[in-house]
């Protein structure tokens, strides 16, 4: 098999080479286990990458519906997921919890807090409430001095990895307000019986397996995170489910359904392009990015400040390959108008000219929808 099918093959299964339908919107969600939100637009732009005649105000309303959650998930990151997978993520977020709670525990016995008394103050806060914001729980808890202000959003994170909170309503697309909830109240099902931590770790994997395969144990292990050991056991717990081949000298594994659906597949004749948004969540699926950037560029499209380090700037593919860099230009300081601007094409002198007409034809088509279909959902 050689790599350039495999490599097409993941943009099939990313319905970056031919679209979904609206319709299939929900199953699209859900197979892709998160959409990357920590820019509010990011995941608009990502499923109008994926959905033919995507609709953002369904999108928009559905999470509003709880439909879709926004949560803090893998690596700590905020995602957009299907509810239906709220149980697993909810689950292997603890590991991920108790890790990042170790240093956070420590500043709090420099002030001589009781951590469990603490959770149960907000804890009783919120069943009194309801819903609370970070504003609302500091208003709250402010006579008691209990913690510095500073730490009320730290605490509110890990409430919600470790699976007590849940962030619910936004009044509009880039709300920066966060409004959060008891799970025991909206899930009390999945609260009163949550899912084994290692059992949902097993169905992760082969989740993951399935839509981002083949993948490398880096991969999995950095993706989620997880020790490489864990990850070994888990290919080793499937290893009838599994096929293990090779790419540029790495051992990659995929599921053997999937490698019978790779065997079948034919790879497009005409070029593809595909304006990917800041962070989107398929090329953030793995460590190894040398496949789709090529070394000499990825000082342009990844971040390399202290601040940005890591973080993958909105990028223009050609097939499975970074070839250039775009970004946002608000056009007003009310964020009512925008253009796309390309940055810079990498080897552009090379690029055929009907497939610079194509980049054109995407970034025309993508700032139409950015003003006309998505902006307006930015009204207060």
């Amino acid at each position: 098999m050689d790599t350039r099918t495999i490599r097409t093959y993941l943009l099939h299964k990313q319905a970056l080479i031919k679209k979904k339908s609206m319709a299939e919107l929900s199953a699209l969600v859900h197979q892709q286990l998160g959409l990357h939100s920590t820019d509010y637009l990011t995941p608009y732009i990502s499923l109008w990458n994926r959905i033919q005649d995507f609709d953002p105000e369904e999108f928009f309303t559905s999470l509003n519906k709880l439909t879709y959650l926004r949560k803090r998930a893998y690596r700590g990151t905020v995602f957009i997921i299907d509810k239906n997978l709220f149980p697993i993520i909810n689950s292997t977020s603890k590991s991920f919890a108790q890790s990042w709670f170790k240093g956070f525990k420590k500043e709090l016995d420099k002030k001589n807090v009781d951590f469990n008394s603490l959770r149960n103050q907000v804890i009783t806060l919120f069943k009194e409430h309801k819903s609370l914001t970070v504003r609302e729980l500091k208003k709250h808890i402010a006579s008691s001095e209990i913690i510095p202000s500073k730490w009320y959003s730290l605490l509110l994170r890990y409430y919600e990895l470790d699976g007590t909170l849940v962030r619910t309503t936004h009044r509009y697309l880039e709300d920066k307000v966060i409004r959060y909830e008891l799970v025991e109240t909206i899930f009390p099902d999945i609260f009163n019986d949550p899912l084994d931590f290692n059992d949902a770790i097993d169905e992760l994997f082969i989740l993951y397996l399935k839509q981002y395969g083949p993948i490398t144990i880096d991969d999995f292990s950095w993706w989620l995170p997880i020790t490489k050991t864990k990850c070994k056991e888990l290919i080793a717990k499937f290893e009838d489910d599994i096929t293990k081949t090779t790419l540029n000298n790495q051992d990659h594994f995929f599921l053997k359904t999937d490698f019978q659906a790779l065997k079948k597949f034919n790879c497009p004749d005409e070029p593809v392009i595909n304006f990917l948004p800041y962070e989107d969540h398929f090329p953030k699926a793995y460590i190894n990015r040398e496949w789709y950037l090529a070394k000499k560029f990825q000082s342009d499209i990844i971040g390399q400040k202290t601040i940005t380090r890591g973080q993958l700037w909105p990028s223009i593919w050609l097939n499975y390959t970074i070839i250039g860099k775009w970004e946002i230009i608000y056009q007003d300081k009310k964020k009512t108008s925008v253009k796309i601007k390309i940055n810079n094409l990498f080897n552009n002198n090379f690029l055929r000219t009907s497939i610079r007409k194509e980049i054109e034809k995407q970034r025309t088509e993508l700032e139409k929808f950015l003003n006309k279909e998505l902006l307006p959902l930015n009204k207060n």
